[in-house]
């Protein structure tokens, strides 16, 4: 029998990988603030107030976000509810406005799982057989693997008003979602439906709602 080859990819999901203490100033839930060093992992803020001070965890529960400082720039992460979230997830805030923009960072691993198996045709399941898609079983016992990876980066964008209870995830059916976020706007909406700016350009989109259709707000 001819060795079976069977490639299996699978992403796996590692929040937080490059995470790294840096300068930080925390914000806390009645928008004060202490500055010392922090990092991001899993949704979890890690802070501590100098280097010699042993580190402490926070979530949504006890602060709003974090604010990472140095070499003249800024970056800021909130706690933002999210649709079908049951716990706000922290992102990293783009633009504030009359609509403001939220970006969700993505690492992780796509790895290649390449299995050469001869398995006998009547060979019995038992505790050495591994489920794969679509219901395949592979005996441990009858293969020889390797698996590549590589890193992988995506990004989700987010987009809420003040008086909106959460954030939805604009690129989620991008096509309806957003001639309906943005009805108020014509002149977006003719950018949307020519493809001037689409699901691929959703940073470009807020920018132009929050300095360009404030005049319809004003009439």
């Amino acid at each position: 029998m001819k060795p079976i080859v069977i490639i299996v990819s699978a992403f796996l999901l590692v929040q937080g990988i490059f995470a790294q203490e840096r300068e930080a100033k925390i914000i806390f839930l009645d928008s004060t603030s202490i500055k010392g060093y922090g990092e991001i992992k899993k949704d979890k803020i890690y802070f501590r107030v100098d280097q010699k001070s042993e580190r402490t965890e926070w979530d949504s529960e006890m602060v709003s976000g974090i604010v990472f400082e140095g070499y003249g720039f800024s970056e800021v992460y909130e706690y933002v509810p999210i649709k079908n979230k049951k716990n706000p997830v922290l992102m990293e805030v783009i633009e504030r406005g009359n609509v403001s923009l939220y970006k969700n960072p993505t690492y992780g691993y796509l790895s290649n799982l390449i299995i050469n198996s001869n398995p006998s045709p009547n060979f019995q399941m038992n505790n050495d057989l591994k489920t794969f898609p679509n219901n395949g079983l592979i005996n441990h016992n009858y293969r020889k693997f390797k698996e590549t990876s590589k890193l992988s980066y995506t990004e989700s964008y987010y987009v809420k008003r003040d008086n909106e209870n959460v954030a939805i995830n604009l690129a989620d059916r991008f096509k309806k979602t957003a001639p309906e976020y943005f009805s108020d706007c014509p002149a977006l909406l003719e950018k949307i439906k020519t493809k001037e700016l689409d699901v691929d350009t959703i940073p470009d989109i807020v920018f132009y709602y929050n300095d360009y259709c404030n005049d319809y707000f004003d009439k």
